[in-house]
């Protein structure tokens, strides 16, 4: 049943994942500025520039976050990988990496405040939910022994040290704290500290996942 599903399958889906996402918001951040441009009146024969549609694009990135529960779901050896929670932490990381990608960015490309405060409360929410889904994973009782001991080797064992410190503090608290931050009144830079972490949080959760599903024999 595994070589239905490789460690490789899952982080394709992932990184197309967040490569939508950054692109929904690139679009979205085109589209705002470009409404808010006065109209300019155009040479004879200048071609008229399309302006992005984004009305489709949320449910392409919701689509896209479906796409990588539904890859893990494929693998039923797999008993971890076949949580009803997963589906929900694929979009809240979808959100939250979209997010956070949007405010490092917005040091490069001047999109304005508005768009730059969207982006900020998208990092929050979604690390936030991201934290919530956690300790619902946590303190729920598992139906089978195969996924407790993949729980105890995410949470407690091998993979705790990612899973913690790198998914779940740099994930979710950091993002948060920073974003708030950022959201009360403090600089751009503040805000793209945590969007480099939401990002990178993101990875570490999802790698530790992978990995202690992996970890234990196949059910």
């Amino acid at each position: 049943m595994d070589a239905l599903f490789t460690q490789s399958d899952a982080w394709d889906g992932g990184y197309f994942e967040l490569a939508i996402e950054l692109i929904e918001r690139i679009l979205e951040a085109a589209a705002i500025e470009q409404l808010s441009e006065p109209e300019v009146p155009r040479p004879l024969g200048a071609h008229r520039v399309r302006e992005p549609r984004v009305d489709h694009v949320p449910v392409l990135g919701l689509g896209v976050a479906g796409y990588t529960a539904l890859l893990f779901a494929q693998a039923e050896g797999r008993d971890l990988w076949q949580s009803p929670i997963l589906l929900w932490h694929m979009v809240a990381a979808a959100v939250a990496a979209g997010g956070g990608a949007g405010l490092y960015l917005s040091l490069l490309v001047d999109i304005g405040e508005t768009t730059e405060r969207a982006f900020a409360w998208s990092m929050v929410g979604g690390a936030a939910v991201l934290g919530l889904l956690a300790f619902a994973e946590l303190v729920t009782k598992h139906p089978t022994r195969n996924i407790t001991e993949a729980i105890h080797h995410m949470t407690r064992g091998v993979y705790a040290r990612e899973w913690w410190l790198g998914g779940q503090l740099l994930g979710v608290a950091v993002p948060v704290l920073l974003g708030a931050l950022y959201l009360g009144g403090a600089g751009l830079w503040v805000g793209a500290l945590g969007g480099i972490a939401a990002t990178a949080g993101v990875w570490f959760v999802d790698d530790a996942f992978v990995k202690a599903g992996q970890s234990v024999p196949l059910s």
